[in-house]
């Protein structure tokens, strides 16, 4: 695993377009409690990204290999949450140089209302589904500080 750091204490923010899968980030939960994840896919909504379990306290310390994911990934909202950081404290810490979005992954999210209802995967396929199938999958809706740490249960 090659990972390349950043200053990430000078850089106030990143801009949207610049945020790619294989980026590693921080959100602050409680001052000095740390969370991580990384950025696994672009969606048309924000990003899709793992959050990693365990709070951290000190940032410049990390082994991401030895990170396991908390829970099912999520869609970030980006632009919210590493651009204009709007909301929460979230920053861009390193990258992952060698990461490959996982094309294996069986994470799914829904949308749609009444029988037309759709399945999207991390690489944005999409796929018609049933009112009942799409009933067990998480929305297809971006979050933001306050939904992630709702989803984590760390709020």
């Amino acid at each position: 695993m090659k990972i390349k750091k950043y200053n990430w204490k000078e850089k106030e923010r990143t801009l949207l377009r610049c945020i790619k899968p294989g980026d590693i980030f921080f959100f602050e939960n409680s001052p000095g409690e740390y969370y991580l994840g990384r950025i696994m896919a672009k969606s048309s909504l924000g990003h899709f990204a793992e959050i990693f379990a365990n709070p951290v306290n000190n940032l410049d310390s990390i082994d991401i290999a030895a990170m396991q994911r908390v829970r099912e990934p999520v869609i970030l909202d980006s632009y919210s949450l590493f651009d204009r950081r709007a909301e929460g404290h979230w920053k861009i810490i390193a990258s992952q140089e060698d990461y490959l979005t996982p094309v294996d992954e069986p994470v799914r999210f829904s949308y749609g209302a009444g029988p037309v209802r759709i399945k999207v995967d991390l690489l944005e396929n999409e796929e018609s589904i049933t009112e009942e199938e799409a009933k067990s999958l998480p929305p297809y809706s971006p979050k933001g500080d306050f939904d992630v740490k709702e989803y984590l249960g760390i709020n």
